[in-house]
């Protein structure tokens, strides 16, 4: 599972406008909300983004907080809110009540800073909430010291390695050093954001290389167990695109163990921030992986990887028109046809199953953005179905992999996202297996769902 612990969502053509980014930054001004960082990030193997809210407008982390809400996808959100103001206690333990609240982010020093024990006060709630602080750090590593050492129980997480001047070389003497005096504390981790856009060149060098003398800093401060990734997007677009950013981190830990990946990518994010994932939460509870006879299951309905004609075919499609008997075929021949990504529902008739789902998958034929858009609406759409019919058991072969050539490993990514994705707004199906035919299949697919669910998979 990769979560990506650095997002920031806005939309400045909203009523109120924001307050950042300016409107003359031409790259950063636009609308960017949960729907386009999935866009982007899903195709990258991405399971999860938490939102950094930049916006010092109170009511924004209200606006940015019921966006999360709406969007399974949305791990948290770290808000904006100013310790030892007026209303910060109320506004905070509010905000807290909802568990996708994780914490708030300050400079250190803080230059709102006013009255002092009121804002260590409010730090101190800040723990008592088992929140973290996000610490945007400049240079001066006494005050971030001391405030490290006052709360040993408030997990603090460095912002964007907090900013090297990266060139290639042997970074600043003193920015190593404060590193690894903040790393002596073991309430605080270091997060691999803004790597690219710490880089003195512009475009950023895409050469992981260029970048490893600062990260080796972070790694040998820090250890595998308090680095946590984030891609600052869409601000790392500045210096590169995000899918470099990816490919930088993924490129620095690729000669590691297995397990100094998934530390960064998702284990230390869930100590440092104390968030669940939604989608690996529904995918633990309701969805399971067997292999076998799909048409034999026990279910309210199968899901039939059919083609255009619905008439019956090759491999899953024939098996499931031989069980249900020729009484399917003349029903289908009613429907007029299923374009590709549609669904339609008929009697499963000699099917232990009630009813049959039909879905046409795409054909691949390397065009891969478009036929894993088509793939997910297969199973979006025959989830619909079944939801709209109140079928509360529902089972899926593995739509496309056979004669339509579609990679396997890619086809069990998109199917367990996509089925995650929608039973995690929807308390209906109940249950949702995926089923592999042969002992590869499934076990392509366990993969897949314990990569999202970040453990085992039955």
């Amino acid at each position: 599972m990769l979560i990506d612990a650095h997002i920031h969502i806005y939309d400045p053509f909203r009523p109120q406008g924001v307050p950042w980014p300016p409107a003359k930054d031409r790259l950063l001004y636009r609308t960017v909300l949960p729907e386009h960082y999935r866009a982007l990030a899903v195709p990258e193997g991405v399971h999860g983004g938490l939102v950094v809210e930049a916006s010092p407008w109170t009511d924004d982390n209200h606006w940015v907080l019921d966006r999360v809400a709406a969007d399974p996808y949305m791990t948290g959100e770290i808000g904006n809110l100013v310790p030892g103001t007026v209303g910060f206690r109320d506004e905070l333990t509010r905000l807290a009540s909802n568990s996708l609240f994780r914490g708030i982010r300050r400079p250190c020093p803080d230059p709102a800073l006013g009255d002092e024990d009121a804002y260590m006060r409010d730090l101190a709630l800040l723990a008592d909430l088992g929140l973290t602080l996000d610490v945007m750090v400049h240079g001066d590593w006494d005050a971030f010291e001391r405030l490290a050492a006052r709360f040993p129980d408030l997990s603090m997480v460095l912002c964007h390695l907090a900013h090297p001047r990266t060139d290639g070389k042997e970074p600043d003497r003193v920015w190593a050093e404060g590193i690894r005096r903040a790393a002596r504390h073991c309430n605080v981790y270091c997060k691999v954001s803004g790597v690219a856009e710490s880089a003195v060149e512009r475009p950023a060098p895409a050469d992981t290389g260029f970048y490893a003398p600062v990260l080796d800093v972070v790694w040998d401060a820090f250890g595998d167990g308090r680095v946590v990734f984030g891609s600052n997007w869409p601000v790392c677009e500045l210096a590169t695109s995000f899918a470099n950013v990816l490919r930088i981190a993924h490129e620095y830990v690729a000669n590691r163990a297995a397990v100094v990946a998934s530390n960064l990518f998702q284990a230390n994010g869930e100590r440092a921030y104390g968030w669940v994932t939604r989608l690996a939460r529904v995918a633990r509870e309701r969805v399971r992986v067997l292999q076998g006879d799909i048409t034999r299951l026990q279910v309210d309905a199968i899901v039939n990887a059919a083609n255009a004609t619905l008439l019956g075919g090759g491999g899953v499609d024939g098996a499931i028109h031989r069980a249900a008997g020729p009484e399917l075929a003349a029903e289908c021949a009613t429907l007029g046809g299923c374009e590709p990504g549609e669904a339609k529902l008929t009697a499963g008739y000699r099917l232990v199953a009630q009813h049959v789902i039909h879905t046409v998958g795409p054909v691949w034929h390397g065009n891969g953005a478009v036929a894993d858009e088509i793939l997910r609406l297969c199973y979006h759409n025959s989830l619909t179905v079944a939801a709209e019919r109140g079928l509360t058991r529902i089972a899926f072969p593995a739509i496309s992999t056979g004669v339509y050539g579609f990679p396997r490993e890619r086809a069990a990514r998109i199917a367990v996202e996509a089925v995650s994705h929608f039973l995690a707004q929807h308390p209906v199906p109940k249950e949702v297996m995926l089923v592999g035919f042969g002992g590869d299949d499934a076990g392509t697919i366990a993969a897949a769902l314990a990569d999202l669910t970040g453990g085992n998979s039955d």
